[in-house]
């Protein structure tokens, strides 16, 4: 036999997890999803209608209609069809296909107007026939034209066995290509000439289990996000920001686009309902390359970009680059460097974490198990990220992970794959980090089919807050592809944050400042995250996950940053909380607040977590040579005046002292204290009280 062959892919749902019947189409309706089950073209037409799938194959060449099924290839398994041929010569046959990977395939057809069958593989475009005869062999058990025919093929160990009606053929040993692959096969059905055939009751049977997250509800609906958002192009990877309020996405094949490339467009929401109508980004971020958001920091100031740009606008390389807001709009993409990066996959898909210091990629490389693995870099002093590390076997499989998210909590990595148990094509499945090695991590868990269908599933974004999961589906979209969003069950949601917001000024004016913004764990000032104050209003925004304590400041030039504090080890639902940062000059007659010192109650000596404060204080004082200033304690209006002066002399004189053994003369530093005299604020509530209970430092010259 002779074959050219034309692939068309239908991609099928499976059925609720732990069955013996791990997939069965009665086509009462086309709710499994096959794709082009509607096509009608010059070649071949397709239709699901009255429990049978009709495909009417009009000229010579040969057509498959195939079923992505994941399947554990260490296992048996059984696969079955009734066929019947309506029209069509003796020219050919139709049947059942097995399909392994790097194109090696069983074929397995009947001809009833011959009354024989043919058994056969491919692989590598060499053809070989199995079956005794090694052409069309003669059995009365192949039904007539119009009469239904029923072909199974079962695995039973290393053996592959072939039956007509329910009995034995033909058995052959499996070859060791199709058995040595763990998971994912195409099944389906194969047509060899003109013809018209009806399909009934396409069953595969294994035992396998879909492992679901816990506690998942049913009944979660997609919302497509409407005509302002999508169109009958095509919108896809869908990026929202942290806040919820920005959704970025690529529309690809609105021939209005740049050179008809895929482009960036963004669009806005103020209520988490109703979406404005979309922007296209512009330039330089779209260019005649395929353009993608990858990541976007909390701050919205930032953004990651697939490939890199040129100083001018134009496309560079392969690899990853970041924009930032500028008073001109975003500016031109700085390439980020990944230490020995290099990609043997075919593609490559990167996330950001939610504090910038760290990329989780798909790609392959020499310590891949398979075909493209997940990745974790993280960032190094200097800016560059280190040699990407894989994440190991309890989240890579040997077939393709893809479409990383770390969400806002650091800890909840969603991704798409085909190699765990699923619904049809590849799904998205969420993992949980247990340590700080980021090679240990939980079972990886199906979101279920609320989320996951028939087809293949990835590019899943969600907020901060957890509230909504973006998603992209074919299915009630308003043409193409188009974004959708689920509001998500506690089950489904990462671990709570706070959003930390609000604008970076200066201390003595007030005016707006951008600049750069810094966080660290209080309790060892080892670095938590980064980000960027807007250039025109000095709004920014952070995200903190729970767990921690966190001193957090804005940093710039020629100023002293009055750091804040927040203590977020109890959260257990995400929060929003507005801190306005303040950067003093530096100049004389300023007086700063020293906000992260602390002491125990009614004591003076300094605690672990006040080293920070204090070491950036001694680093002003060592660059600042000529530097004089004023160290003053002051106290609430609890307790007597005696004990309160003696309390803010002893706190002032606490600091003073670190100074000088961290380098500054005695001679610089004058320390008073002025009890209760000095108050900022009512000493009426705890808050105030609160406030009035300080250390600040003047500075007297410069």
């Amino acid at each position: 036999m002779k074959f050219a062959t034309i692939v068309s892919l239908v991609l099928m749902t499976l059925p609720s997890p732990a069955q013996k019947i791990w997939f069965q189409d009665e086509f009462n309706d086309n709710s499994k999803g096959w794709l082009w089950s509607d096509y009608d073209g010059p070649e071949v037409t397709r239709k699901i209608a009255d429990g049978k799938y009709t495909i009417h194959h009009k000229n010579d060449r040969i057509y498959w209609t195939l079923a992505r099924i994941w399947t554990d290839r260490t296992k048996d398994y059984f696969l079955q069809a009734d066929l019947v041929q309506i029209e069509g010569s003796d020219a050919n046959g139709f049947g059942l296909l097995v399909l392994a990977p790097e194109n090696k395939y069983y074929y397995f057809i009947i001809n009833p107007l011959k009354g024989a069958w043919w058994l056969g593989t491919e692989q590598k475009g060499v053809w070989k026939a199995l079956n005794p005869a090694k052409d069309w062999t003669k059995s009365p058990l192949v039904n007539p034209q119009k009469q239904v025919s029923q072909l199974s093929i079962q695995r039973k160990g290393d053996n592959l066995i072939f039956m007509i009606n329910g009995t034995e053929v033909f058995s052959t040993g499996l070859d060791p290509d199709f058995r040595d692959m763990i998971a994912v096969d195409y099944f389906g059905i194969v047509t060899c000439a003109p013809m018209k055939i009806e399909i009934d009751n396409f069953l595969f049977k294994q035992d396998n289990e879909i492992h679901l997250v816990p506690n998942l509800p049913s009944g979660l609906k997609k919302v497509n996000l409407g005509p302002t958002v999508n169109s009958k192009f095509i919108e896809k990877t869908p990026v929202i920001a942290p806040d919820g309020k920005t959704l970025f996405f690529t529309v690809q094949g609105d021939p209005t686009s740049i050179a008809g490339s895929d482009d960036i467009y963004y669009a806005t929401s103020t209520n988490d309902t109703t979406w404005n109508q979309k922007k296209d980004i512009g330039q330089p971020l779209n260019n005649v390359w395929p353009n993608s958001v990858i990541s976007v920091a909390p701050d919205n100031n930032s953004v990651v970009l697939m490939h890199t740009y040129n100083p001018d606008g134009t496309p560079k390389a392969a690899g990853i680059s970041m924009s930032t807001k500028t008073n001109e709009g975003w500016s031109v993409p700085r390439d980020i460097q990944i230490d020995n990066y290099y990609n043997k996959g075919r593609s490559n898909e990167f996330c950001m974490s939610a504090n910038r210091e760290v990329f989780i990629m798909a790609i392959q490389r020499d310590d891949s198990y398979g075909s493209n693995d997940l990745y974790v870099s993280f960032l190094k002093e200097g800016g560059n990220y280190s040699t990407p590390m894989n994440l190991g076997s309890s989240v890579n499989t040997p077939l393709w992970e893809a479409s990383p998210f770390l969400a806002a909590d650091g800890v909840s990595l969603y991704f798409s794959t085909y190699g765990y148990p699923g619904y049809g094509s590849a799904d998205i499945f969420v993992t949980k980090r247990l340590d700080s090695t980021w090679t240990k991590w939980s079972e990886p868990l199906n979101l279920g089919p609320d989320i996951n269908s028939s087809s293949w599933e990835a590019y899943y974004s969600i907020p901060a807050s957890g509230l909504y999961a973006y998603v992209v589906s074919e299915k009630n979209s308003l043409g193409g592809i188009d974004i959708f969003r689920i509001k998500l069950p506690e089950a489904l949601k990462p671990r709570p944050v706070v959003l930390i917001y609000g604008k970076v000024m200066n201390g003595k004016t007030k005016e707006p400042l951008e600049a750069d913004i810094t966080y660290n764990f209080l309790t060892t000032n080892r670095e938590s995250g980064i980000a960027t104050s807007n250039v025109k209003d000095g709004s920014y925004k952070i995200v903190l996950p729970a767990g921690e304590k966190y001193s957090f400041l804005a940093r710039k030039n020629d100023f002293y940053s009055v750091s804040e504090n927040i203590d977020v080890r109890d959260l257990k639902m995400y929060q929003e909380i507005e801190r306005n940062l303040y950067l003093a000059p530096v100049e004389v007659g300023e007086t700063i607040l020293l906000n992260n010192l602390f002491f125990d109650f009614n004591k003076s000596e300094l605690r672990q977590e006040s080293t920070a404060e204090l070491d950036r204080m001694a680093a002003l004082l060592l660059v600042n040579k000529e530097m004089v200033v004023e160290i003053s304690g002051h106290t609430d209006n609890v307790g007597g005046d005696a004990y309160n002066q003696k309390l803010s002399v002893d706190r002032a004189n606490a600091v003073k002292l670190y100074l000088v053994r961290k380098g500054t003369t005695g001679d610089r530093i004058r320390a008073v204290g002025y009890g209760k005299g000095k108050p900022t604020g009512p000493n009426d509530t705890e808050a105030g009280r609160q406030r009035n209970r300080r250390v600040e430092f003047t500075i007297l010259k410069k």
